[in-house]
């Protein structure tokens, strides 16, 4: 079973604590330049999309309460997803780091 403790494959439509409505998951290990930090995901609203240059959602992990839907998994994907293991440690240093915060 996958939790929200993995990082999810793109696609993936979640629920976002204290928000209404679903997000579909559209990139990992993101950073927003608006605001020169990093964050788990990116997404867009569902069913809804990208309808403006930015309605791009960014969330952490922690934020997800809900998973709807797991995006499509294939070879390509699980190597992408054994990517983003592989670097986690090191991008949630940087998280901390940026935020200078201590998780």
């Amino acid at each position: 079973m996958i939790t929200t403790n993995e990082w999810l494959p793109i696609g993936s439509v979640v629920h976002l604590e204290g928000t209404d409505g679903l997000i579909m998951i559209t990139a990992a290990m993101v950073g927003d330049t608006s605001t020169n930090q990093l964050w788990d995901y990116a997404g867009v609203s569902y069913p809804i999309g990208k309808a403006r240059a930015d309605d791009d959602v960014m969330f952490d992990r922690d934020a997800i309460d809900g998973i709807f839907y797991i995006g499509f998994q294939d070879e390509d994907g699980e190597r992408y997803q054994d990517g983003l293991r592989m670097a986690t440690e090191q991008f949630e240093q940087m998280k901390r780091d940026m935020r200078g915060t201590e998780r």
